[in-house]
């Protein structure tokens, strides 16, 4: 089958802290305040590197110095580093998240992924005091239909895709840059389909460029990876598409520069945010990661979170200003947050 070539397109040190000391106070009776320190004394002050346990689920790192002071009930923390408190103080203030792995459990296939219970609520809370959005490798349309919460800015497949809402309500605008590599993608899928249809747990997700194609399922997930990629990566290089890797997943994409990272800009600069909060858990959020950076070396008050697994991306946590362990994790910062809003 043939397709048309489109032209060419275009450490910090840390110390970890528990979520009393951001003005986080925990409201739920299941929350456990912490009961020890995972490096360094208390009442000491910590080195760069010490990190102080929030409890099995959340911990936070910042890049300077900080002091402490215990008393029976929690710490005191006073530093002059962002924090959440900090964050949620700006107005305007945004907060952004990914959707698998983030506010959704990791699924066997896209279609049985669904949000963590109580989490499409606490989006409707959070929007009421703030701009959220969502920045998914979903197509729109299927990260919108997992969320299923207007008022919410949709932005899908790694911001190609933008709505102000859910899209049987709001117009879904493609950006203009990616028009021509919508064909080349459903070329590659087409063709996926059919040199790959042997390959056994093979899913292949269409988007309105490109797609993924995952392999979770497969009996021998590290041979299904290396069939795809040598199945796929002339055809890619032929209509000027590119691949990407994922978590047990290989992305089609448009040889653009746009990313989660600079949809981020976008709708910071779309909303003249002052303060920005960024969610997610895969190598696809790095570059979300990276501009939170940005950002708060341009006097944003910036923070980024990092939803941590066993084979997450080592560069992720590296860069990460709060870890927190799995959904759950997240879930349980996403309630102190809507809490201090």
């Amino acid at each position: 089958m043939a397709c048309p070539r489109p032209a060419s397109g275009s450490t910090r040190p840390s110390a970890i802290v528990p979520l009393t000391l951001m003005g986080l106070a925990p409201t739920r009776p299941e929350y456990k305040q912490p009961s020890s320190v995972l490096m360094g004394r208390v009442g000491a002050r910590p080195t760069p590197t010490d990190e102080i346990q929030v409890d099995k689920l959340i911990t936070i790192r910042h890049s300077i110095p900080i002091r402490q002071e215990y008393s029976k009930r929690r710490y005191i923390h006073n530093m002059t580093s962002n924090d959440i408190h900090t964050v949620l103080a700006q107005h305007p203030r945004g907060l952004v998240f990914d959707i698998d792995g983030t506010l959704s459990p990791l699924a066997p296939t896209p279609d049985e992924a669904r949000l963590y219970p109580g989490v499409a609520e606490l989006l409707e809370q959070a929007r009421q005091h703030a701009h959220v959005a969502i920045i998914t490798g979903r197509g729109l349309a299927d990260g919108a239909r997992m969320v299923n919460v207007d008022g919410l800015t949709y932005i899908g497949t790694h911001g190609l895709e933008w709505s102000d809402g859910l899209p049987a309500l709001h117009p879904v605008q493609l950006i203009p840059e990616a028009l021509p590599y919508a064909e080349p993608g459903q070329y590659l899928l087409d063709y996926a389909e059919k040199e790959l249809a042997a390959l056994p747990g093979l899913i292949v997700q269409r988007k309105s460029v490109g797609g993924t194609l995952h392999y979770r399922l497969a009996p021998d997930p590290e041979q299904a990876r290396e069939r795809i990629f040598a199945v796929m990566e002339e055809p890619a290089r032929q209509v000027n598409m590119r691949l990407r890797e994922g978590k047990r997943a290989v992305e089609v994409l448009a040889p653009l520069t746009v990313n989660k990272g600079h949809a981020l800009r976008r709708f910071v600069a779309r909303y003249k945010l002052r303060g920005i909060l960024f969610a997610g858990d895969d190598r696809t959020d790095l570059d979300a990661v990276l501009e939170i950076e940005r950002l708060r070396n341009e006097g944003l008050a910036a923070l980024s979170v990092v939803v941590q697994y066993n084979d997450t991306l080592p560069e992720l946590l590296e860069h990460a200003d709060i870890k927190v362990q799995h959904v759950e994790g997240m879930v349980e910062l996403l309630h102190k947050i809507v809490d201090e809003l």
